[in-house]
């Protein structure tokens, strides 16, 4: 069962399950209905929590209007990743220098996130 999938059978469960409970006085499945009920609103409360995690992350990566698909976004933010490892590398082996190829990376990595002129 993919994601999708389990969420409309959650959904599917609660409401019918949700309807016969409270049509009911049947003990059993007003507990049912608690439990899917519960359930759902935890599976919401994590999509929600997940979905701010990911905006937070594409504003730190410089694409706060979630311009980038998905694997781009991991691709960029490895990308940027390397190219600051990369400055420290030279900084510490030239006292603090960059070479131009390191500069035309990172800003390389800036356009690539909308950033810059």
């Amino acid at each position: 069962m993919n994601e999708q999938q389990r969420d409309r059978w959650a959904n599917d469960l609660v409401t019918n399950t949700l309807g016969m409970a409270w049509h009911e006085s049947d003990p059993q499945a007003r507990k049912v209905a608690d439990a899917a009920a519960r359930y759902f609103e935890e599976a919401n409360h994590d999509n929600t929590c997940l979905l701010g995690l990911t905006f937070d992350i594409r504003v730190a990566a410089g694409d706060p209007l979630g311009k980038m698909m998905q694997p781009e976004l991991i691709a960029h933010v490895r990308e940027m990743r390397e190219v600051l490892l990369q400055i420290r590398t030279e900084m510490r082996r030239t006292n603090g220098c960059i070479s131009t190829d390191t500069l035309a990376r990172v800003q390389a990595v800036i356009i690539a996130a909308g950033g810059g002129a």
